[in-house]
């Protein structure tokens, strides 16, 4: 692929791209079929020809299982070998036009090459893509839903506390503001914690399936810091929201009818037993405070 002076460029994931004719890069799928790891030289032999080549980097094939050998049309030449080139790759500059320059080609060539237009492996995953933002979008509405349940039930059994508040003095804007910022410090932790373990975690999975796959680990690329923040800020809003919308209907209840209700320790909240003495029917005690 090219020669040692002007290699092709491949992604190189681990080590370097060979710069003389002795080496070479190879794919995961190829250093584990020939048991050796990059820095180690191997011998092989293409048609016949024994060639020795120092395997000086890693990269990201995925054509045959990674199990593909790259080196420069010059490493062949030196080691006796003659091989006539079959096949070109092109890579085109950025914003250059396929079609365009596959035209230009045949009508350079007067029709004698046979000119493919190699399609982008992730063109394929259009589909993949909305059914990733679909399930997203279900596990945000899943959050969001358990966020409000477990805020709703953690301001019913501090009603009293929030009664208390409001009896020392504090006005329904400073409640609301307590009970909103308990929650957004909670759901902070909860973003932060979350947001570290899932990188870790899809770093290690993707690379795995890279190792699988015989491509070989270096396929995961973490999110811009710029994503992670929106993605924070988008959660910690949705909490903030969340608590503002159920602290501000319990801010304005009232104090005396707060603290003079009753409450029920039995589950079921059903009235007491009662038991029946010599002295008539009396009521169970320590059924209510």
């Amino acid at each position: 692929m090219g020669t040692s002076a002007r290699p092709y460029p491949f992604e190189v994931v681990q080590g370097r791209i060979y710069r003389a004719p002795n080496e070479a890069v190879a794919g995961q799928g190829m250093l584990d079929l020939l048991h050796v790891q990059v820095g180690q030289w191997v011998r092989l032999t293409v048609q016949g020809v024994p060639l020795d080549v120092h395997i000086v980097g890693r990269t990201l094939e995925p054509e045959n299982g990674g199990q593909v050998l790259s080196y420069g049309t010059d490493a062949f030449e030196a080691a006796g070998g003659s091989t006539p080139v079959e096949s070109y790759g092109l890579v085109l500059r950025a914003g250059a036009n396929p079609a365009a320059v596959r035209a230009h080609l045949l009508a350079a060539s007067g029709g004698q090459f046979d000119v493919e237009q190699v399609p982008n492996p992730g063109a394929g995953l259009g589909v993949v893509r909305w059914v990733i933002v679909g399930l997203i979008a279900v596990l945000a509405l899943i959050g969001l839903t358990n966020l409000m349940t477990a805020t709703a039930v953690g301001l019913r059994e501090h009603l009293r506390d929030i009664a208390v508040l409001k009896a020392m003095g504090l006005t329904p804007r400073q409640v609301i503001a307590t009970l909103v910022t308990g929650t957004s410090l909670l759901a902070l932790i909860a973003v932060t914690l979350g947001t570290g373990a899932g990188l870790a975690v899809a770093d290690r999975l993707i690379n795995l399936e890279g190792r699988t796959s015989g491509i070989g680990a270096g396929l995961a690329s973490p999110p811009s810091v710029s994503a992670i923040a929106a993605t924070v800020a988008v959660a910690l809003a949705g909490a903030g929201a969340t608590a503002f919308l159920l602290a501000r209907k319990t801010a304005y209840l009232d104090v005396a009818a707060v603290l003079r209700e009753p409450v029920d320790l039995r589950p079921g909240g059903q009235e007491p037993p009662e038991v029946t003495g010599r002295a008539g029917r009396l009521p169970l005690l320590g059924a209510r405070r």
